[in-house]
């Protein structure tokens, strides 16, 4: 499949849409990419602070779109890429990299640009990336977000897909047979049990095969499913973490991705699990939440393994281009049938975090048991020590 080339004319914007994050009065006013940074909020380099003053945010007006125009597509993206964007799952093609890294450039669709402009002066606001400009060009949206990873050193990301279903319930209507996707599935462990012989040589639906494929994995039975992660300058792909059931296996998962490079995993877990409980708590009393639909939305966990981390670990909810508004209210726990909307989202949190508790527990104890051997040595140094020193006096 040949990448578009979005520095042709036919990929320019022809609409200026919306823009999501007033510029810094504090930084050069020809700048419309540079984020807002708010006194109040932590010192985290990459959560979406809010903006300054209310007053600033008003009088920040939007870059104009000849200027957008003119940064953006007739520079061509790859003149201002300081390295490739990191994407441990998704279609690598629809992102590039764009400001000298700042700035992950996006090709979607327009309900993930609804999502963020329906997030924005939320309390989930927090928990998502910064959505600075939006284009529109036919049924496609280019966006313009946050690289949550653009000042880090040595950056360690792990994509979690969230939720027990991750298909559209209209997808239930189309009754093609689809023959691709069986091969797709005979090419997995559990897939041939789970298929009928009809199936094997006709072909299923797609939500047969969507369900088939949230069965095999953790999606189902959990409601997540790790979907890859990216060590140091190493990707491991979705394929290794499919055959992923048991709880210790997770549990491995889980202390590879916070022990890279490091003596103290438990310096990364804990603020990471805060983070969760953090959104857990959000999520609950969020209207917003209560009134969407999230299908195929992810978890993004970043931290830097470097010696002295540009920023504290942390995690971000991604991917909106399944995000629908609900006319009832889901209690995103409750498992899915037709009609009802549910998406195992929040059954899925909870799981996540018990499984972080457990493995935070568990670094605690390593911690604590490596603490207390290194008192223990130093005390028996110290009594042979003043055992010496008594045996000299003696003398």
């Amino acid at each position: 499949v040949t990448q578009p080339d979005w520095t042709k004319p036919h990929y320019k914007a022809i609409s200026y849409l919306r823009f999501l994050g007033p510029r810094d009065p504090s930084r050069d006013a020809s700048d419309p990419w540079a984020p807002c940074e708010s006194a109040a909020a932590p010192s985290k380099a990459h959560s979406r602070e809010g903006c300054a003053s209310a007053a600033s945010a008003r009088a920040a007006p939007p870059p104009s779109p000849s200027s957008l125009r003119k940064r953006s597509y007739l520079l061509g993206f790859d003149e201002h890429r300081r390295h490739a964007p990191i994407v441990v799952a998704g279609h690598v093609d629809c992102f590039q990299l764009f400001e000298d890294g700042e700035v992950l450039v996006k090709k979607t669709r327009a309900s993930e640009l609804e999502a963020y402009a329906s997030l924005h002066g939320t309390y989930l606001e927090s928990f998502v990336p910064k959505c600075y400009e939006a284009h529109e060009h036919g049924q496609d949206v280019v966006l313009f977000l946050e690289n949550l990873t653009a000042r880090m050193h040595q950056p360690v990301v792990m994509d979690i897909k969230m939720g027990t279903r991750t298909f559209q319930e209209k997808e239930g209507d189309n009754p093609k047979l689809r023959p691709d996707l069986v091969k797709k599935l005979l090419h997995l462990p559990e897939g041939r049990a789970l298929l009928t012989p009809s199936e094997i040589t006709s072909g299923c639906t797609k939500v047969r095969y969507m369900q088939i494929r949230e069965q095999i994995t953790t999606s189902g039975s959990r409601g997540f499913r790790i979907e890859g992660m990216y060590l140091g300058s190493r990707v491991i792909p979705r394929e290794q973490f499919r055959s992923l059931r048991e709880e210790a296996q997770l549990c491995d998962a889980l202390r590879t991705f916070v022990g890279h490079r490091t003596f103290d995993p438990g310096s990364r877990i804990r603020p990471l699990l805060a983070r969760l409980r953090e959104l857990r708590t959000s999520l609950a009393g969020s209207g917003w939440f209560r009134r969407h639909e999230l299908l195929s939305s992810s978890l993004l966990f970043v931290y830097d393994a470097a010696a002295k981390p540009a920023a504290p670990p942390s995690i971000y909810m991604i991917d909106f281009a399944r995000c629908r508004q609900t006319k009832h209210d889901l209690t995103h726990t409750l498992a899915w049938v037709p009609g009802n909307r549910e998406d195992g989202f929040l059954f899925g949190l909870d799981n996540l975090i018990e499984l972080f508790e457990h493995v935070s527990l568990e670094a605690g104890e390593v911690w604590e048991a490596e603490e207390r051997g290194e008192a223990e040595e130093k005390g028996d140094v110290g009594e042979a020590g003043e055992a010496g020193e008594a045996g000299e006096a003696g003398e």
